[in-house]
């Protein structure tokens, strides 16, 4: 049951990324499946609903991750800032971007998508939820709610996500959902 909260951040959110043309979507240091795979499943259903995306991640993509559907569209660092909305994934808090910070802080708009609810938040629209067991539940959420079609690749990349953050659905943190 999605609570008043959570559905007030959710329009927030669907707004933000109505109204942007341009969205940068930025991942943690030291990226781990989560962050990855939801920033690339995002990345693709922002595309599919007519947003021109850059996917950033400061330290590149681990050997571990390249598997990943559309991995090679993936940045480690961008000159642009031009962007209208900037999206951090998984970070806790906006220092976790590492050398994305400067891009990310050029955006006139900032939100924040994670699992991990911590003293660090940051951005004018988040997008929270720690009963989500990775942030990939969250961006399935969003996606769903962006009337986005789910397709075989974003669903890779989700479950990378939700693999990795529950230990392949051994961690006390699966739930049904």
């Amino acid at each position: 049951m999605v609570s008043p909260v959570q559905r007030d951040q959710m329009e927030q959110a669907t707004a933000a990324i109505r109204e942007a043309r341009e969205i940068l979507l930025a991942c943690h240091i030291n990226p781990d499946g989560d962050t990855l795979g939801s920033m690339i499943a995002l990345g693709l259903g922002l595309e599919q609903i007519g947003k021109a995306i850059t996917m950033l991640s400061a330290d590149g993509v681990p050997g571990l991750y390249t598997f990943l559907p559309y991995v090679e569209h993936v940045v480690a660092s961008t000159e642009r800032r031009d962007f209208g909305l900037a999206i951090v994934l998984d970070a806790g808090d906006l220092s976790r971007v590492g050398g994305s910070q400067e891009a990310v802080l050029s955006a006139p708009h900032l939100m924040d998508i994670d699992h991990h609810v911590t003293a660090g938040q940051f951005g004018d629209v988040r997008l929270l939820d720690s009963t989500a067991a990775a942030t990939g539940e969250i961006v399935y959420d969003l996606l769903v709610a962006l009337g986005v079609t789910i397709t075989l690749p974003m669903a890779e990349c989700l479950l990378c996500a939700l693999l990795t953050d529950t230990g392949s659905f051994r961690f006390m943190n699966v739930t049904p959902r």
